[in-house]
């Protein structure tokens, strides 16, 4: 009944990222008190952050004992956390998912002393969000972020609102859209077809418009063969970042479609169609970025010629990104939605 395969990614990025893959200087800081917190390098290839903190109050007893960086959207590798000193695990803190550092040992943070801190994560995070707890018990909040000129590190020079790669006959179509686009000189699309992202292709921004912009690019590949691809979002300074990463699963000659959730982003309930070429059994079902599977939506045999509708319910579910896998006898799809309030 389908004769492609299609996967949306929904990317709602309203953060400091855009800055060149590595840097020296101090990128974008914010200071409470005696507390200074500095994002001082981004390697946006590899979602690497590395941060540093300043405790300028004098007294062990005044020493940092918890910090948390927001991940609410992304996941990160324990092995990819590498502090002696502190432990690290990912923790709900004010609304938000972070990574929770806790100091255990070694040289303790006061006095004007620094802790430098350095992780990985899966993309980019949504937004810049730190928080520290004294050892006295004093907590400070850091989310409004400026660079060194003075300038607020709180947006992007194009938002991303959506990247969706599309099996066709002729090959993959790369579909994009941005709500807002500033500075932006272009988009190289790369791919990923055998071991490592390769540039394809350059796509030259339309022009610094409010209102959503749409673009497409067609890889001429076998779309059977399956690949991965990604944006590189160029600025006309040259800093850049990378988009995340859409894939296309080889196609199958029995497969299902799984249809973009709408709305998306939800706030209270979103809609998605199943719909299958042969008749086979097909289970959905719902998971949280970490992997949890939080609810099954539908776990039955399906006939061809059928669409199923299937509601997806989020009042019960944190702000975040959620993924709705379907699976089929031989194929399986995902599709992610949003939740925001």
């Amino acid at each position: 009944m389908h004769n492609f395969y299609r996967l949306t990614l929904s990317i709602f990025i309203f953060a400091f990222l855009s800055v060149a893959q590595e840097s020296a200087a101090q990128l974008c800081t914010a200071s409470s008190g005696d507390i200074i917190v500095s994002l001082d390098a981004v390697d946006s290839g590899n979602f690497v952050y590395t941060w540093s903190i300043t405790n300028s109050n004098p007294g062990n007893g005044n020493r940092l004992e918890d910090v948390w960086f927001e991940i609410s959207t992304a996941t990160y590798s324990n092995e990819s956390v590498v502090i002696p000193t502190w432990t690290a695990n990912s923790e709900l803190v004010d609304g938000w998912t972070g990574i929770h550092f806790t100091y255990t040992s070694g040289t303790a943070i006061f006095g004007g002393a620094t802790q430098t801190y350095s992780y990985e994560l899966d993309q980019l995070v949504t937004f810049m969000k730190v928080k520290t707890v004294q050892k006295n018990g004093a907590t400070a909040s850091f989310a409004d972020f400026t660079n060194e000129a003075g300038g607020d590190c709180a947006s992007l020079p194009v938002e991303l609102e959506s990247l969706e790669a599309v099996a066709t006959p002729d090959g993959v179509r790369i579909d994009w859209s941005t709500v807002s686009e500033s500075n932006t000189a272009g988009f190289e699309v790369q791919a990923k077809l055998v071991d490592a992202f390769e540039a394809i292709a350059y796509v030259p921004a339309d022009a610094a418009f409010a209102e959503i912009r749409n673009y497409s690019y067609l890889v001429e590949t076998d779309a059977q063969t399956g690949g991965s691809f990604r944006l590189r979002i160029i600025d006309r300074d040259g800093l850049s970042i990378y988009s995340a990463e859409v894939e296309i699963a080889p196609l199958v000659s029995s497969g299902l479609y799984l249809s973009p959730a709408f709305p998306n982003p939800v706030q209270n309930s979103a809609h998605l169609q199943i719909s299958v070429d042969r008749r086979q059994h097909v289970r959905v079902e719902v998971f949280d970025v970490l992997g949890r599977q939080l609810a099954t939506l539908l776990n039955e045999s399906v006939d061809t010629g059928e669409s199923f509708q299937i509601s997806f319910d989020s009042n019960n579910l944190p702000d975040g990104m959620y993924l709705v896998r379907a699976v089929g006898d031989r194929s399986v799809t995902t599709r992610s939605i949003n939740v925001i309030r």
